[in-house]
């Protein structure tokens, strides 16, 4: 099954990421698988074009990352430093780093390097992280009802999100990082990125082809909003 969906700055290309440890990327506009990537041992959980690059950042089950030639299909470096399933990532705006999320704990990246950053050791069975447009911040959650606000520079975390009553599954930002969506089985909720508080709640009912009590699994926020 595919389990990570991203799409390249341009929107000409998609990248998807399969349980049998495979990337495929696709043309947008014929919708036909242009290159295989092969590298992970195990399912890969998560994937992401890297911004303003031809590279894509992959995350798996064999505990590694891979950073790719999206060109040539090649690995350029494979990032190791978790003890457990990557089970989510993200990148930021810039490129220059990434944040990736395990069951032992979370590592942001230096990209140019490949080596580790920063370790958040005192949080795990991190399911989804998101970093901030502008690079200084990121949230994360943990198989809980509430998610947690980070400190990308100092690694101090700066508050909770509580207003969920399911497990949170995804996280995102908004273009400006004023606001932050998550979704779970009890819907999506809208934030105040700043003062930690619900902006407005979306009931799984309320959206558009979901059923009551669906789970929410992915969310994303289109451009300019």
């Amino acid at each position: 099954s595919v389990n990570s969906l991203s799409i390249s700055d341009n929107g000409e290309l998609l990248v998807s990421a399969a349980d049998d440890g495979t990337l495929i990327l696709w043309d947008t506009t014929s919708w036909q698988p242009i290159q295989t990537f092969v590298g992970h041992d195990l399912p890969v959980s998560s994937v992401a074009f890297v911004p303003g690059s031809n590279r894509i950042l992959s995350g798996s089950s064999d505990q590694t990352l891979i950073l790719w030639d999206a060109n040539t299909g090649e690995i350029i470096q494979r990032l190791v430093g978790h003890d457990n399933v990557v089970y989510a990532l993200d990148v930021s705006r810039d490129g220059l780093y990434a944040l990736s999320g395990s069951t032992d704990e979370m590592i942001l990246w230096n990209l140019t390097s490949g080596e580790v950053e920063r370790r958040f050791d005192d949080v795990d069975n991190v399911r989804a992280v998101a970093i901030s447009p502008d690079g200084k911040t990121a949230v994360a959650t943990t198989e809980q009802i509430t998610f947690s606000k980070w400190d990308l520079e100092d690694g101090v975390q700066r508050g909770s999100f509580r207003g969920h009553i399911s497990e949170v599954q995804t996280l995102a930002y908004s273009d400006d990082g004023s606001m932050i969506i998550s979704g779970a089985r009890d819907g999506v909720i809208l934030w105040d990125a700043e003062r930690l508080i619900e902006i407005r709640r979306f009931g799984s009912d309320q959206i558009d082809g979901h059923p009551p009590q669906a789970n929410i699994n992915s969310v994303a926020v289109g451009p300019g909003n």
